[in-house]
Parts: structure tokens; C-alpha cells; sequence
């Protein structure tokens, strides 16, 4: 597994459909057909209002270093 995902909907469309404000900084989202671990992508934020906003993909370890194809086993 490599750890990569697609998201090509820019950040109004996927604001309309998902009935949330954008937040600032996730305007100029583009999309992208290769979302990889440490490069931002789109999530969705309830609390205190829904509104849609960017965050780095990935799981971070305890010493910060992103884990790519991490195992419940070595965690």
C-alpha cells in the first residue's frame, strides 16, 4: 500500500456539497489525483461551525516523522 489517495473536487465544490464554509488558507485548493503523505488535503471541521479547511495527511510518529505504511504491530 503506498499511502496515496485522490481528491480532484476544488475546495467551493466541496464546500456546496457538503453544506460548510470555507475557511481561510483552503480557497485556493485545487484538487489533486495525488494526495500523498505530508501534503495538505481538505477536511471537514464541525466544531463550532461546519466549514471545510486543510490539514497535512499522514500519521505522525513520537518523534514527529510521518509513517507511511505503519503496522498496528510496530506502533
Amino acid at each position: 500500500m503506498c499511502g496515496r489517495f485522490a481528491n480532484a473536487r476544488k475546495a467551493q465544490e466541496l464546500a456546496s456539497e457538503l453544506a460548510a464554509t470555507i475557511a481561510s488558507g483552503a480557497e485556493p485548493w485545487p484538487g489533486s489525483y495525488n494526495i500523498g503523505p505530508g501534503r495538505e488535503s481538505p477536511i471537514l471541521v464541525e466544531v463550532p461551525e461546519r466549514r471545510l479547511g486543510l490539514a497535512r495527511f499522514g500519521l505522525a510518529s513520537a518523534s514527529g516523522q510521518l509513517l507511511v505504511n505503519a503496522r498496528a504491530e510496530t506502533l
